[in-house]
This record gives structure tokens, C-alpha cells and sequence, in this order.
């Protein structure tokens, strides 16, 4: 390359070309500037890969290209309520490309003399098995089924909301159903069923909808569902049996589908006309075709005859439960039972045949009394271990050990694992002041006579006594940090002794449960020296 001499003439640099959306780049083809001419860079031509319909179905060949051939199951068809079909309890597939390999093959848990074929709980146990075999043990693609909202459908999601919000003004205790509850109820309702049309009046096998589904339609802006879940968005939810959810027919359904304007069960709505029309103007969508439901032959439905259950009266929030009466067994019943083997007891008739037949037992064999002396050292141990002012009763009750230093020294510890660990015979402790006087079996007096009138046997007498004390003991050490507190903080603000003796008084009338204000205890209820009730009596008189 030539230097540049000084003085030259330099031609100017062109103007940089701006980038237009026909302007092509390294990375992405020409794009066309009109149909007429064909680009030169690319013969690929763009499809859509969903169908513009209300149906989106499986590719074809999608099965036919799998690795796994299937060779029995009758493929992967649904299994429909009433249709006996136990061929499909069997599936059995073979590799495509090595037809020497071993046959796979999967069989239900029961056999077909034992499926109920008109259950549907039986239907929906065997579809979801064979969804599992043919989705995650042979891998095979994902089943699409039919997945367009049909207007049966849209009519019962409208309807059911509807009927929320004629309750829902009448009644102030009203509680919404939560989503989840409306799409098991919706899936009750239509799953496997092959007697309602779509849009084209063909009827093919509904499937169940997804949460994602239900709550995509429900929220779709500019409907009339919409504004119904607007107006009901101010309510409690609730999955439980305190929120009303009330019966759908097909024949209420029907109804609502072939009414030009509102059904006859929001005719009451309290709601004005002109926001009833603003609801119906504001869906952009165009007129829905109303097909004509195809009554099946023989018997209807069991959910066609539910009849409309209306509240008659106000639902609380809250029901009590009711209380189901003791069935006490039939005398042939114990008999037979007696007969088997069983052995029954009576409870005692009294109260001192209930104490006799424990006292009894209790002799034969006493429980063990060696642990309630040391765990009253353990107390006393402990009480005698508290340093602090503030009695703090978590600290008291954990009585854990020394913190060790976590850095450096405890990798050298052996006994690593003590860190924060209680003391022993810490349970022992709190086992002692939260013993129970268990009344016997078949004893109905007072419990705490048990103890108070000596009637346990010596082992529980002896137990029951070393828990009051050991509850003694331990408030007594509030008691004692309180009023060391409490002089502390006295000592510091300059109080008066006379005071302090009135706090006193008043902690131990607490603890007695005679009174609450220290204003009506009587010269009796106090045990401090005269000379401080002397003052307390000339600081009254001088107007203090």
C-alpha cells in the first residue's frame, strides 16, 4: 500500500449505507421485496405449526415413527366408561429397526374379570396407566387430545358463575369456591364424556382440563365469565365444605345455551339491566353456533336429576359438627366376638372399685421411684447454677451446657458434638415438674382429690410430692430474682423501703391467688415489720 504523500488530495469516504429491512447480513437470508420474485437464498418455505382450528390433535404418523412398534393395546386410544375392552390391559411393543430384540411387555394390575368396566374410577386407573407406560417407559410423543373450549363447556363455566352471584347478593356469609375445587368439579363433569358436541357438532371424548387451561379462559378480557369473576373477586375463597358450590344439569345447561338473552335464574339479579348489556356488548368474539344436545339412549346421567339445590336459608362460614351418638355393641355382637378370642373388661362401677383394682395393680408392679432423688439434685444443682438477675424460664428449662469457642480450639475436641447440648439429667428435671396425676381407670371424682385425700397408691404419692416441691423451688427462684431486680433498680432510682415491702406483698398475694391489688390486703396479709407498716401508715396520713 502506497504511503500517503503530504499535501495529496484524499477522496471522501462514502456515506455508510443505512440498514433497511431488505438489507441483507452475514447471518440472515434476503428477504423477499415482493411475492412476484423468489429469493435466491432460501427455498424454505414457513408453516404454521398449529392447525387454525378449535382442535389441536397429534401430528400424523407421529406413533408410526417412534422407535417402538406396538402390537397390542389397541394402540393409544382412550378407554371410555362401559365399553369392555381387555385387550387393553396388555400392551406389548417391539423395536422397530432390530426385530430380533426382546418383545417389551406391560401388563395392568388386575385382570379383566376383575375391573369393574362401567366404573369410572376403574376407566381413569387403567387410562392413567397406559398414558404412563406409552409416555415414560417407551418414551413415545405426548398425546394431544382435543383441547378447544366447546360451548357446552363455556355455558356451564358462565352458568355455575352466574348461580355464585345470585347467592352471593343475597347471602352476606357467602363464600366463593376456590379454582381448584371448580376444576375438579368441571372435570367431574365432563372427563371421558362422548355425548356432547363441539362447534361442528362432532362428538368425540372430552379429556381433562388443566389448572393453566381453566384459569387462560376464565381471564380472557372483554367476556362476560370475566366480568361475573370481577364482581365475585371480593368474596373469601375457600377449598372446604363452608363455600357454596351449587349442582349443574345438562338440562339447566341446555337452557342457557339456547336463551337469546339471560337465563331465567339470574332474571332476579339485583344488578341494573344496563350493566347486563354492558356485559353482553363487550365480548368481541362473534356469535357462538347453539348446537342441540343429543339426549343418550336409555337412562339419563345420575348428575341430570341432581335437583337445583337453592339455599333455603343462610350458610354460616362455619358449621359445627355433628355430634354422632354412641352405638353401643349388641350383646350377640360381644358374644361373637368372645367367642373368637377377644377378652373384655369391665370399667369398676365406683370410684373406690376403681381405686382398689389400681392399687392393686400398682402393687404387683410399682414403677420405678430411684430417678426422683437425683433429678431434685439436678434442681437444686440448677437453681444454685443461676447467676442472673433476670430469671429467664427458656434458659432455666433448657439448662444447657457451656458454649464451646467455635473457632480453632474445637476441631481438637473430641466431644464435638456437646455443643449446646443439655445437661444430663436435664429431662429428668422437666419430666419431675410436669408430672400428672393420672386418674384409674374407670375413676369419675375430682383428680385433684387423688393427691390432696392420699388415694394414689405410695409409688404416684411419692412422685405427686416431689413435684409441688421441686414447682416450690423453682418459684421460689423467681421470686427471688424478681425482688433482687427489684431492689436493684429501687436502690438505683433512691425508692423508699415502704415500697419495696408493698411490691413484695403484692408478688406473694399473687403467687397465694387471693387478690390482685394490694390496696384491699389487710394488715393480716403482710409479714414485714412494724416499723415499716408505722410508715406506711404516717406517709398515708400526710396525704402520699
Amino acid at each position: 500500500m502506497p504511503s500517503k504523500r503530504k499535501n495529496a488530495a484524499v477522496e471522501p469516504k462514502a456515506t455508510k449505507k443505512v440498514k433497511t429491512v431488505h438489507t441483507p447480513t452475514r447471518r440472515s437470508p434476503r428477504h423477499q421485496a415482493s411475492d412476484d420474485i423468489p429469493s435466491p437464498h432460501s427455498d424454505v418455505e414457513t408453516k404454521s405449526t398449529t392447525p387454525r382450528t378449535s382442535r389441536a390433535v397429534k401430528p400424523q404418523g407421529a406413533d408410526e415413527d417412534h422407535e417402538w412398534e406396538i402390537l397390542d393395546g389397541d394402540n393409544r386410544e382412550t378407554l371410555l366408561v362401559g365399553v369392555t375392552a381387555p385387550n387393553r390391559l396388555t400392551l406389548r411393543f417391539r423395536h422397530r429397526h432390530d426385530k430380533q430384540a426382546k418383545i417389551a411387555e406391560h401388563k395392568y394390575g388386575k385382570t379383566a374379570s376383575v375391573v369393574d368396566w362401567s366404573s369410572k374410577e376403574d376407566i381413569m386407573d387403567i387410562n392413567k396407566w397406559r398414558n404412563q407406560v406409552f409416555n415414560r417407559g417407551m418414551k413415545f410423543p405426548p398425546k394431544i387430545a382435543r383441547t378447544g373450549w366447546i360451548p357446552f363447556e363455556t355455558a356451564y363455566l358462565e352458568l355455575l358463575h352466574e348461580k355464585l352471584k345470585r347467592v352471593a347478593s343475597t347471602d352476606e356469609n357467602f363464600v366463593m369456591p376456590h379454582n381448584t375445587r371448580i376444576l375438579d368439579s368441571f372435570n367431574e363433569y365432563f372427563e371421558y364424556r362422548d355425548d356432547i358436541p363441539d362447534k361442528k357438532g362432532v362428538m368425540e371424548p372430552l379429556g381433562a382440563r388443566t389448572m393453566g387451561q381453566l384459569a387462560s379462559y376464565m381471564n380472557r378480557p372483554g367476556t362476560k365469565l370475566r366480568q361475573l369473576r370481577k364482581y365475585l373477586a371480593k368474596y373469601n375463597t375457600s377449598n372446604d365444605t363452608d363455600a357454596y358450590f351449587p349442582t349443574m344439569t345438562d338440562t339447566e345447561i341446555q337452557s342457557y345455551l339456547d336463551a337469546d338473552e339471560t337465563s331465567d335464574l339470574t332474571d332476579d339479579d339485583p344488578v341494573s339491566e344496563a350493566h347486563a348489556q354492558d356485559t353482553h356488548s363487550a365480548s368481541p368474539s362473534p356469535p357462538r353456533k347453539r348446537p342441540n344436545l343429543s339426549k343418550p339412549q336409555g337412562q339419563e346421567p345420575a348428575h341430570q336429576n341432581a335437583p337445583n339445590d337453592a339455599p333455603s336459608k343462610k350458610k354460616p362460614r362455619w358449621v359445627k359438627p355433628k355430634e354422632t351418638a354412641v352405638i353401643p355393641s349388641t350383646p350377640s355382637h360381644i358374644a361373637s366376638l368372645t367367642a373368637q378370642g377377644f377378652v373384655f373388661t369391665l370399667p369398676p362401677v365406683t370410684d373406690q372399685g376403681a381405686l382398689e383394682v389400681h392399687n392393686a395393680a400398682q402393687e404387683k408392679n410399682p414403677p420405678p421411684t430411684q430417678w426422683i432423688q437425683q433429678a431434685t439434685a439436678n434442681l437444686d444443682d440448677r437453681i444454685t447454677r443461676r447467676s442472673s438477675h433476670d430469671f429467664q424460664h427458656e434458659h432455666f428449662n433448657r439448662d444447657v451446657q457451656d458454649q464451646y469457642n467455635t473457632r480453632g480450639a474445637l476441631k481438637a475436641e473430641l466431644n464435638w458434638h456437646n455443643i449446646s447440648a443439655r445437661r444430663d439429667g436435664a429431662a429428668a428435671v422437666t419430666g419431675l415438674l410436669n408430672a400428672a396425676d393420672l386418674p384409674p381407670w374407670g375413676y369419675t371424682g375430682d383428680v385433684r382429690d387423688l393427691h390432696r385425700k392420699r388415694l394414689l397408691p405410695g409409688a404416684e404419692l411419692e412422685v405427686a410430692d416431689a413435684r409441688d416441691g421441686a414447682i416450690e423451688k423453682k418459684y421460689g427462684a423467681v421470686e427471688k430474682a424478681r425482688v433482687a431486680k427489684m431492689k436493684r433498680e429501687m436502690e438505683m432510682e433512691g425508692a423508699e423501703d415502704g415500697e419495696l415491702a408493698r411490691y413484695e406483698r403484692e408478688g406473694r398475694l399473687q403467687r397465694e391467688d387471693l387478690c390482685w391489688d394490694s390496696d384491699v390486703a389487710g394488715e393480716s396479709d403482710t409479714d414485714v415489720e412494724d416499723g415499716v407498716e408505722k410508715r406506711e401508715e404516717s406517709q398515708g396520713d400526710s396525704g402520699v
